[in-house]
């Protein structure tokens, strides 16, 4: 009977210690698995920052694109009415010469 005790407090001596392994297992493998969670959300607010970053850069772009091609049309609008001007002075000029040889006629 003394034996067969011993043999039961020698597997349950085991059986404690693999449970406590196993336990210690458990908990370095839980540690493991929030690292990589937080390095994960990390990666993603990196990733985050950086698409804010390259949407912000192209708005700019967008922006100082758009300001360039308003300025190259207001460019054209004053040099399309400045030729406006310059043939409305000729139409004149050309007009009042008409009158001036149908008078001398």
């Amino acid at each position: 009977k003394q034996a067969c005790d011993r043999d039961l407090e020698e597997k349950l001596k085991v059986s404690e210690k693999q449970a406590v392994e196993l336990q210690s297992r458990e908990t370095e493998h839980a540690k493991e698995c929030e690292n990589l969670r937080d390095k994960h959300q990390s990666d993603m607010r990196t990733k985050d920052d950086e698409i804010l970053a390259l949407k912000l850069s192209h708005e700019d772009d967008t922006a100082d694109r758009f300001q360039t091609a308003q300025a190259h049309a207001r460019g054209l609008e004053d040099k399309l009415q400045a030729v406006q001007n310059e043939n409305a002075t000729l139409r004149l000029s050309v007009s009042e010469r008409t009158k001036q040889l149908d008078q001398s006629l």
